[in-house]
Parts: structure tokens; sequence; C-alpha cells
């Protein structure tokens, strides 16, 4: 078996492997870099610096820094028919370490890896980096947090028993921090925290915006978007790929100068010839651009301490990792938070390749134990499109949790279980689905049928969920499949809100049965529909029509008022649908009208057109009618015959508004 530990970076990837106790690196073409960057031309894919080289003619053709987007399976790009994901593009780059490798190794053995991701990598980002992997030949021994790596490399022969290991990571497209406690091989994160979107990308950028500025002062041009500039769309790739590959350099050169020229011959086509960007840019001018994201790098250290047990003073050890590092004001920003100086005498672009190297290989691994932090919650829909969270964000893992829940309506024979990724507990749409099963066969029982759910994330961040009923003893367990994140299901959505408008016949007739129909009513507000989602008011008719609650939340509110109904006259049923109409003039949410009644309206006509001018108006109307009543003409006034429920006298009325309401999922 061969071992190697590979750095896959936003901007450039590093592989390394440790022969005879000494960190060997792969070569690319002479160098230990590798750009993770891809070029598809002709039906053939080139990588790295090749591939950086032929994107100076044919740039629309080039996809570079694909990291910042992986697991975004709807982000893609399209060459000559050919369309690439985030997860294709890391393949390709794996691939060509993978060939390196295979060359360096001079065997055809298995060869083990460890592939670093950013600490803020969620559960889908990961599994689509482990897809890669495997996809470019690899065996995929672990998936492995950056600053997690570089503390391991970093602390394998330095650190001291005890000590406390803050690392900053700023790499090409991601910032990651981490305070990791160590002792002799033992590893314990205490702290993560970091942005997905802030990395040396966000510094490049600084840098062509200066360009972009000097450029619309001299000469008018505009190339913050191809349909300013005026150019084609080849011309136009080709100018900005030619920015940013100089913006690099710039960067890099005002580490260590006050100013650095830019010379951009043949840069585009202007006023018939060509033009060539001559400036000079400071590193005064460059730190004002880039202001805002170095206070981001401020502000994530900072806030890194707020929900954790420690203080800056706990930090024994500051460790600078990624190349964007080297840039003088991430160490001043670091140093003067900290009020001491961060270590940087290794090499910060190969620290996090070097730890995934000890930990994959056989001999050097052997008795580290890492012990990580989940770095999202994972929590299961519930119901009002809620999510109640299983496991906790900061908790360390392989970790495990159940908890139990109820069934929420009568006899039904399935519960879905679907799992999200997030923080977001009043609306599950704003977490990420990560996947999900149905449970099927449950017994048929009461709403309040227990379902044991567990979720358990294991060493290799795998996420297991497993569902049992256990009076029938049915269960499921799965492996979540991250892929349909997209694909969150049908059934989840259908907890859409509904503005539902409950109309009360409190005529004559319901003298003997109006408290059997208040006690429905009762069950139907709190029992049967969500009222954290959906908002119910309450309308009664006799002689007279009585508004007793507009659209609301607030199911105590609801109970009081349908606590205080009492017995009138006649029935004026089409009041009480006009009523309902101006209640739902401005519904927020799906129009519902639940009309119950045992008799006759006064007007058959008048409500027949009052009924007709809802359904006219997209309102949706629910009627039941109870014990002796023309069935067929109050089924006219329903929107369909599926609509229309007859009931042998109000004893019946709990039942038709369950049936309603497990048929529109309210619960």
């Amino acid at each position: 078996m061969n071992y190697i530990g590979i750095d896959l970076g936003t901007t450039n990837s590093v592989a390394c492997t440790i022969e005879h106790g000494r960190f060997t690196y792969l070569n690319f073409s002479g160098k230990d870099l590798l750009p993770s960057a891809i070029l598809f031309d002709k039906g053939k894919v080139t990588v790295g610096n090749a591939a950086k080289r032929r994107a100076k003619i044919n740039a629309d053709h080039f996809i570079a820094s694909a990291k910042t987007y992986m697991g975004d399976l709807n982000h893609t790009w399209t060459i000559d028919g050919r369309t690439f994901n985030a997860t294709d593009v890391a393949a390709e780059v794996l691939q060509e370490i993978f060939k390196a490798a295979r060359k360096h190794f001079g065997n055809n053995d298995d060869i083990e890896a460890v592939i670093t991701v950013p600490a803020q990598f969620g559960f889908i980002q990961r599994d689509e980096t482990r897809k890669a992997g495997e996809r470019a030949g690899f065996k995929i021994k672990q998936i492995l947090a950056e600053p997690v790596a570089a503390a391991l490399a970093y602390g394998f022969e330095n650190a001291k028993p005890n000590e406390k290991i803050y690392v900053v990571d700023l790499g090409g497209g991601t910032f990651d921090v981490a305070m990791l406690e160590t002792n002799g091989k033992n590893y314990e994160t205490r702290i993560v925290d970091g942005d997905r979107a802030l990395g040396g990308d966000n510094f490049d950028q600084s840098i062509v915006n200066l360009m972009m500025s000097e450029m619309r002062k001299t000469i008018g041009v505009d190339l913050s978007t191809l349909e300013h500039s005026g150019l084609n769309s080849n011309d136009y790739a080709k100018a900005l790929q030619r920015l940013y590959t100089e913006a690099e350099k710039v960067k890099c050169a005002l580490s260590t100068s006050d100013s650095e020229p830019v010379d951009i011959t043949n840069l585009m086509p202007y006023g018939g010839g060509i033009y060539d960007l001559h400036m000079t840019i400071t590193r005064d001018a460059f730190l004002k651009e880039a202001a805002p994201h170095v206070r981001k790098i401020e502000n994530v250290i900072r806030n890194s301490f707020d929900d954790s047990n420690y203080e800056p003073s706990d930090v024994d050890r500051v460790i600078l990792v990624g190349g964007s590092a080297n840039m003088p004001f991430v160490r001043d920003c670091v140093q003067k938070f900290f009020g001491k100086e961060p270590y940087s005498n290794m090499d910060l672009s190969k620290l996090v390749a070097m730890g995934a190297a000890i930990l994959v290989d056989s001999e050097m691994g052997n008795g580290i134990e890492l012990h990580d932090l989940i770095t999202h919650s994972f929590g299961i829909e519930v119901i009002g499109n809620r999510m109640e969270k299983m496991l906790k964000q900061n908790e360390e893992y392989p970790c495990t949790y159940t908890d139990t829940f109820y069934t929420v309506y009568d006899y039904q024979d399935a519960v879905d279980i679907n799992a999200y990724e997030g923080e977001e507990t009043e609306d599950v749409t704003k977490n990420r689905y990560v996947g999900g099963f149905t449970l099927e066969g449950i017994e048929k029982a009461p709403a309040g049928l227990p379902i044991e759910v567990t979720f358990t994330f294991d060493k290799s961040c795998i996420l297991h969920v497993f569902a049992k009923e256990p009076r029938s003893g049915v269960q499921r367990e799965v492996n979540l499949d991250p892929t349909k994140e997209q694909q969150r299901p049908e059934a989840s959505k259908s907890s859409a809100p509904y503005d539902i408008v409950l109309l009360l016949d409190n005529s004559y007739s319901m003298l003997n049965s109006i408290d059997i129909a208040k006690d429905a009513c009762r069950r139907l507000v709190t029992d049967m529909i969500d009222t954290a989602v959906h908002r119910i008011a309450f309308i009664t008719f006799e002689s007279s029509v009585q508004l007793l609650s507009h659209l609301t939340h607030d199911r105590n509110l609801l109970v009081d008022k349908i606590n205080s109904v009492y017995v009138g006259s006649s029935t004026n049923m089409d009041g009480a649908l006009n009523e309902a109409y101006r209640e739902l003039e401005n519904n927020k949410g799906k129009p519902l009208v639940i009309l119950v009644t045992d008799g006759a309206p006064d007007s058959q006509t008048r409500t027949t057109a009052s009924a007709y001018h809802l359904k006219g108006r997209g309102i949706k109307i629910a009627a039941i009618g109870a014990g002796d009543v023309d069935h067929n003409y109050l089924s006219s006034l329903a929107s369909s015959r599926e609509d229309y429920h007859a009931i042998k006298d109000m004893s019946g009325l709990a039942s038709a508004f369950q049936t309603i309401t497990n048929g529109l999922r309210l619960h």
C-alpha cells in the first residue's frame, strides 16, 4: 500500500508522502505546487500549469477556483458541449495527482489518501470531495479539516504537553480558524470557525479592482462585466485571465515591497489597435482596497471565541497556514489580536499536506487520535416546516443521538424522515437537505404513535440515520446520500402556509349539538392544524354573522372565541361566506374556507352566488353537512365533490376535520 496526503486547494494543490522519515512532495512539471485549474479544448482536459499557460489564448475554456463551489451541484461550466461542476474539476485535478503518484511510487499498489478540506465545509462538500478522490483512483482513508492537518504537522514534533494551538488558515478561497489542544499524539479540536467565501482570491480581486479603476480613468473602458466592456466573449475572458494572473504576482510582490509595477502588453483590442496596461500599485493602495477583507479576518478570529469557554490569552501558540497568510498585514492582524508573534517558520503552503501525510501513513500515523468537531448542526424536519436539531454544531464526533417523535394524525401508515444540515430551526428550507427516506408499514394508530430516530456521525464524516416504530418493530437505517440536497421531497413541501376561515353554523337547529361541535372545533385548532405555520379566522353564523377572530396564529385566542359561542336563530350562510371573502382579500397563505352546517341557508340563491364568487377568486371551500340536510346542494358549494363531507351528526365532525387536514397536510 502506498500512502499520500493531499491538500486540495482552491488555487494550488500539494501532495505529500513520507519516505524514510522525511516529507517528500510530488513533482508536477518541476514544481511541487499544482494549480487547481483545468482547461478543456478539443475534447481533452489539461490540468495545472499547462492549463494556465493555454488559458492566455483560450481563456473561455479555462476553469479555476472551482473549489469555491464544491457541493453546489447546480453551479456548472459548459465548454464545447461538456458540462463540469466543482466535483468534476476536483476529480480532474486529483487524477493528475494520482498519475504523478503512480510515477513517483513506481508500482501498481493501491494508493491510500487523506484529502483535506476547509473546516467550514459541510457534509455535502466533504462527501463530494471524497467522491472526486475515488473517481481519481485513490482509496480515501479520511477527509480531514485543513486547520487540524496543519496543527498535526506543526505539533507532531514541536508541540508541548497540553498546549493550545490556534491555527489561522488563509487559503486561496477559504478562511479557517481552529484551536486544538495537544497532548502527545492526542489532538482535540476546541474551536472551529471561518468564512467559506474569504481567501486569497478576494485579495487578488482587490488588485484587479485597482487595475480596472485605472483603465476606467485613462481610457474609459469598464471591464467589470462583459456587457460593459464592449469586447467579444473570448477577448474579454483573455483580458480577465491576464489581469488575475498579474494580480496574483503583484499580491505576492507587495508582501516584501512597498510598490510594484504592472506591465501587461497586448491586454485587449482598443481603438483599432491593442491596449497595454502600465501602472504602479502601492501597498497602501492595496491595503485600502482590501480593508473590508482584513476586517472580516479580524471579525472571524474575534467571533470564534464568543461561544467558547476560552479566551485569546489561553492560546499558547498561533500558527499561520496557507499561501495567502504570507501577506504582512495578516501577520500584523494576528499579532495584534493575540499579543504574540505567530509562528510561520515552516512552509505555509505545505503544512496542510504534511499533516495529511502524517495521518495517512501507517507508521507515522500510528497512535494518533484526532477529536474533531461538527461544523454544522444536523436535524430532522418536524411539523410547521421547522427543524429539530439532533447533532449540534461544535459537538465532537464520532457521535450519536436518539430522540422520540410522534405521529401527528390518526391512522397514518408511514412517516417521512428528512435530514437537514444547518442552524435555522424555524424554517427548515433555509438549511441544506442532505437526504431522507420514508418509514413505511408502521402501526395504524391514533395520533401520538412514538417513532424513535437516531442520528450518527462517524469518523469518516458519514451521516447514518436510523428510524424505528417500537410497537410494530418496523425499522430502517440509511447512510444518507448528500447528492439529494437539490431534490427536497414534495412531501416535505406540503407545509406551505394556509389562511383558513372556519365557518360554524350556530343557528337554533344546533341547540343540542353545539357543545359537540365546539369541542371538535377546539381539537381542530389545537391538534389538527399547526398554528405556527397556518393562520385561522373564526366566524359564526345564525341570523347575524359574527367575525369572532381575524386570521391569527394564536390558538389560545381561537379557543377562547370557540368557548364563547352561543345558539341564535336562522342561518345566514351567504353572509358568512361574504365575511370569509373579506377576511381573505389580503391573504398571505393559500386561502381555505371550512363550512360547517346542519341545515339549509336562508337563501340558496344568494349562498350559491357567494360560494361561486369565492371559488372564482381561487378560494378553496371544504363543506361539512350534518344530519338531514340537502347533501346535493351543500356539495355544490364545495370546490369539488371530494371537498364535501357528509356526516350523520356532529359527533362525526372531528373525524371530518381530520380528513380535511390530513388531505391538505395542515398538521
